[in-house]
């Protein structure tokens, strides 16, 4: 199936309806919690500016209100889409969300993050509506092996993924609307826009955060903005059956994840060594080694925090236009 536009018109306005409903609950949280956070002092400290000021943090927390907000509306609206499915969506989205919160409370461990969201996107095997991907027009068919073992995988890693390509004002909810972005402009392409329903809710309150969050930032998502988001994303891919395109995407998270492993194998580096650079006093980044894709480029060139975190939203936006030219 692909564009269709008398359907894309009957959808338009419903779709725009339900992304305001995110976008203007989300903000609304996000003022009043931004208060909240600094009185109980949940907040970080902006190592990357010269005052190192303190933001808040757990904006991700205005991001789930948005979403409920933006979901029960949307009950009275949409009837195109099936309201279990959508429901499914959002409670493996959710509880992405809750286990981020939880580790932005009490810092689980890294062994943790990576065992316990796969339990948590079991419910992606309802959402998995295919047995088969289609690899540049050759259809590989994996019968039950697909949605019961490699969805649920798919997803654990894109959410890790997300988590892990971070550090900067901006820079995870940046590319990630970019990615988000890219895959609802695939679904508009492909004819999908039914699934377009699950996305406009966690678009619209992505969009209010990449708000509090570029540079320099009001407040940041924290784990719960990041793990919700991931979990997202890598759903939404199992949804509209965009498993190779989201790879292409991914492109830059997954040589960040590589570069990350031959800095902890290969170099012999700590995760604590490489997880923040310093600030010179010109205001450039001094990074502790290239091989993580955030200090990749400042390492060989003098950068600001800001001109490093544009010039990686370049090379997600990159990708995405190429995956959206090949049009898998």
């Amino acid at each position: 199936m692909y564009f269709d536009p008398i359907i894309f018109n009957n959808h338009t306005y419903k779709i725009i309806l339900v992304l305001a409903y995110s976008i203007f609950g989300t903000y609304l949280a996000a003022e009043y919690l931004k208060k909240k956070f600094f009185k109980r002092g949940f907040v970080v400290t902006d190592k990357y500016k010269k005052e190192q000021p303190t933001i808040a943090n757990l904006g991700g927390t205005a991001a789930l209100v948005g979403v409920i907000i933006a979901i029960f509306l949307s009950q009275l609206l949409v009837k195109e889409l099936s309201t279990a499915n959508l429901l499914i969506y959002y409670f493996i989205v959710i509880t992405h969300a809750l286990f981020g919160l939880i580790d932005d409370l009490i810092l689980t461990s890294n062994r943790l993050k990576i065992i316990a969201p796969y339990f948590m996107v079991i419910p992606v095997i309802i959402l998995a509506s295919q047995t088969s991907i289609n690899l540049f027009g050759h259809v590989i068919e994996l019968g039950m092996l697909f949605p019961y073992l490699l969805a649920p995988v798919f997803v654990l890693v894109v959410t890790n993924l997300i988590n892990m390509h971070s550090g900067y004002n901006g820079l995870a909810s940046g590319v990630s609307w970019l990615l988000m972005l890219a895959l609802g402009i695939r679904s508009v392409i492909m004819g999908q826009f039914d699934t377009m329903f699950y996305l406009a809710p966690i678009f619209g309150a992505l969009t209010v955060l990449c708000f509090y969050d570029s540079n320099p930032a009001k407040m940041i998502w924290g784990n719960i903005g990041s793990m919700m988001m991931g979990a997202a994303i890598g759903t939404y891919m199992i949804v509209s059956h965009a498993e190779i395109f989201g790879l292409i995407i991914l492109i830059p998270h997954i040589v960040d994840f590589l570069l990350y492993l031959s800095s902890i194998t290969i170099a012999g580096k700590k995760f604590n060594d490489i997880k923040f650079g310093k600030l010179r006093k010109d205001g450039t980044l001094e990074a502790p080694t290239p091989l993580k894709l955030k200090f990749l480029f400042p390492y060989y060139f003098r950068l600001t925090e800001k001109q490093t975190t544009w010039i990686l939203y370049g090379v997600t936006a990159l990708f995405c236009v190429i995956a959206l030219m090949v049009g898998v």
